[in-house]
């Protein structure tokens, strides 16, 4: 990649963490995490350029906001029920496409 490129994407997620940065207000807070998912954490934002707390920040809003449609629901419930949903013949791929009703 030339240098001019390089540049410009880095200018640009700068520009774009800016903007993030100040159109939400943040506060500082502290958790106390396993030192093994910690490290896990940092190995994973080095290699995102990105930080710790944008990691757990984006996995946090996901768990909060994230809630799942009806279809979904049912199909939780479905499963957790113990309901027998069939046999899946695995002897093909046309075998296995028909059990599935495919």
């Amino acid at each position: 990649m030339e240098v001019s490129k390089k540049v410009a994407n880095f200018a640009t997620r700068k520009v774009i963490k800016f903007m993030i940065q100040t159109s939400v207000s943040r506060r500082r807070t502290s958790i106390q995490l396993q030192s093994q998912l910690l490290g896990e954490l940092r190995d994973r934002a080095r290699r995102g350029k990105t930080s710790v707390s944008s990691i757990i920040e984006s996995i946090l809003m996901d768990s909060l906001y994230s809630e799942p449609n009806e279809e979904t629901i049912a199909a939780m419930e479905e499963s957790r029920s113990g309901i027998y949903a069939g046999t899946i013949d695995m002897s093909s791929i046309e075998a296995f496409k028909r059990s599935m009703g495919l």
